[in-house]
């Protein structure tokens, strides 16, 4: 089963550095953005799997730093697959009506209590994320932010079952959460989405997550914190939560 939510890293480029994300520290800041060309190869992959569900403009950069962002939320979309973007709000003063009507949902991580009402006079969702006392809202980006106390996680990940990650270069990675090794399984230029997706190496990646064992998994997972888990549902006619049977089909 192919993923619901996609996400597509616009940019490398970020205004900020926010002591929960590893650009606090030594993760570079790269002019490296999605571009038309990658667009369209996306594009075309999608409607090989005819393909419909969200997707979501994010990534390790700021989104609207890319200047493309509009004619690529544009491009993509369609009446089956939901474009979404989230935003720190720095420059949504700049940013024109087209911006807000292209996005199926615009939403702001707001870090200051002081900018709350600013944001809210623009139609988005304002995401309450005041900093410092709700750093524990966040995880150490893969073993990237060293100043996070490291908490080994001995449970299953499901991240990789629902939710795929391709880079501003069509490299289609682990997860979000890989900021430090990003470890990737092929290019949307050379191979379907679906030959990376059903990858052996991929799929063996999902069984070692699927039974806890992240340490075996890889690098990445191994030195993780993030939750991993997915708010689940039963499924009446069989008992199994939707995970369950995503992890069956997909395995």
């Amino acid at each position: 089963m192919v993923p619901k939510i996609i996400e597509v890293n616009p940019t490398e480029l970020c205004n900020r550095k926010c002591s929960f994300c590893a650009r606090s520290e030594d993760y570079p800041n790269q002019d490296l953005n999605f571009d038309l060309r990658n667009g369209y190869i996306l594009k075309k992959r999608l409607q090989e799997m005819n393909w419909s569900g969200s997707l979501r403009l994010i990534g390790q950069g700021e989104p609207t730093l890319n200047k493309k962002l509009v004619r690529i939320a544009k491009l993509l979309k369609s009446d089956d697959i939901n474009i979404t973007t989230i935003t720190n709000g720095d420059f949504l003063h700049k940013m024109d009506k087209e911006y807000f009507e292209v996005f199926d949902k615009i939403t702001v991580s707001c870090y200051e209590k002081e900018n709350f009402e600013k944001y809210e006079k623009y139609n988005v969702e304002v995401r309450k994320q005041w900093l410092p006392e709700n750093n524990a809202l966040f995880n150490n980006c893969g073993g990237a932010l060293k100043s996070y106390k490291k908490i080994p996680m001995q449970r299953e990940c499901y991240t990789p079952f629902y939710r795929a990650y391709i880079d501003w270069n069509l490299d289609v990675r682990l997860c979000c959460h890989d900021w430090k090794y990003k470890h990737t399984f092929g290019n949307l230029k050379d191979k379907t989405f679906k030959e990376i997706w059903y990858c052996k190496e991929f799929q063996e990646l999902r069984k070692q997550l699927s039974d806890g064992n992240r340490a075996l998994a890889s690098s990445a997972c191994s030195e993780c914190n993030a939750n991993g888990r997915m708010n689940v549902r039963t499924n009446t006619t069989d008992g199994k939560s939707t995970f369950e049977n995503w992890k069956y089909d997909i395995l």
